[in-house]
């Protein structure tokens, strides 16, 4: 049993019915997080993050995958003011949004 509060005993012990509030503490510090280190991890890994430091002064590190090598584009001026495209590995989602790879 921890805090004020009101508390029912049963068969188990003492189950917490109720807790009283406390007086509302001052605000602290605003907390500031750096970007520190940004590492290029083996291609197929996960990629990490963490934060190290304590309130209010911490620094996010990130661990990111090196992707794959892409393609080879073909790429025609039209004449026209457009261009055309090719590679296989483009896919056309229709609503606005192309993919390259995978």
């Amino acid at each position: 049993m921890s805090g004020a509060g009101i508390y029912i005993k049963t068969d188990s012990g003492l189950v917490a019915a109720a807790t009283v509030p406390g007086k509302q503490g001052s605000q602290g510090p605003p907390n500031t997080l750096t970007v520190g280190t940004v590492t290029t991890g083996a291609a197929g890994t996960s990629a990490a993050a963490t934060i190290t430091g304590a309130g209010p002064v911490q620094t996010l590190n990130l661990t990111i995958p090196k992707g794959d090598p892409g393609g080879e584009l073909t790429i025609i001026d039209n004449g026209d003011g457009t261009l055309t495209i090719s590679d296989d590995s483009i896919v056309d989602h229709g609503n606005g949004i192309l993919t390259i790879g995978a």
